[in-house]
């Protein structure tokens, strides 16, 4: 899953940032990355045709950086829907997960890129790698991987992908944090059959520990990576209940956009 990947590449000031991250990317297994960058359509013919020019120039600088760190590099421009056309490399690429940044803005963290990138993160059927940008309030790293679970069938490809990042890092903790108040509509798995779960996967993940947490879980999930030092949170991608199902999940998308360390966000049915 892990040996190609499409990184989102903005060209912009963030750049700098993000390029310094990919390198922990190695630990995961990646050997391939394939840069895209995307113009958004409209412009006038001439200035298109410049602006497109400049971009390409520096995609191709962005592609020797990362050649640089070690990695087998390819670049792509492409025109259209910023989301569409992120999925659509990926599928071409035949690339296992998609690399994009996140910044904050204010107390609600953007993605680099806008809310296109999230929507993408929403919908995607393959796996996306969140890496914050912004240089408040994220962890050193050292702690290895934060799986957040809770036990439903939405997240056994994040667990199963959880177990393979271990070997990676080194460590690890799974967390189920339990509500305070259930939501209406939620289906509640017993407490006992999660403690059950939870050391399941410690005994099948080795060093993989785990805990039980109480209260809001994604001011839970933010709080204990930053006490580990996390270096990625692994999220499955649905909600619990047929509203959240639609969408990424309240608890899931809440971490992304507050998360101190990266985040890789898993469908329900991991692809790659």
């Amino acid at each position: 899953m892990f040996e190609h990947g499409v990184v989102a590449v903005d060209l912009a000031e963030d750049w700098a940032v993000l390029k310094t991250r990919l390198l922990r990317l190695q630990r995961l297994g990646t050997r391939r990355l394939t840069l895209v960058h995307v113009v958004s359509p409209g412009f006038p013919v001439a200035a298109e045709r410049a602006h497109r020019h400049e971009q390409q120039q520096k995609l191709h600088a962005a592609e020797e950086e990362v050649r640089a760190l070690g990695f087998e590099v390819e670049s792509r421009l492409l025109v259209g829907e910023l989301a569409l056309q992120l999925d659509s490399a990926m599928e071409e690429a035949g690339a296992g997960y998609l690399v994009a940044g996140a910044r904050a803005h204010g107390p609600i963290r953007e993605l680099v890129m806008g809310n296109a990138v999230l929507d993408l993160a929403r919908n995607a059927a393959r796996a996306v790698w969140l890496e914050p940008l912004s240089a408040e309030q994220v962890t050193t790293g050292g702690g290895g991987v934060l799986l957040a679970t809770d036990g439903s069938e939405a997240a056994q490809a994040a667990e199963s992908i959880a177990g393979e990042l271990i070997k990676a890092f080194g460590n690890g903790v799974a967390v189920w944090v339990k509500p305070k108040q259930w939501l209406p509509g939620e289906s509640v798995t017993e407490p006992s059959d999660l403690h059950t779960h939870l050391q399941e996967l410690s005994a099948r993940h080795p060093p993989l520990r785990h805990q039980v947490s109480e209260g809001d879980p994604a001011r839970e999930i933010q709080r204990i990576a930053m006490q580990q030092s996390s270096d990625v949170i692994v999220l499955g991608k649905r909600g619990r209940n047929p509203v959240t199902s639609l969408l990424m999940g309240r608890t899931a998308e809440r971490i992304c956009r507050h998360a101190p360390t990266a985040i890789l966000l898993v469908p329900g049915q991991a692809s790659g």
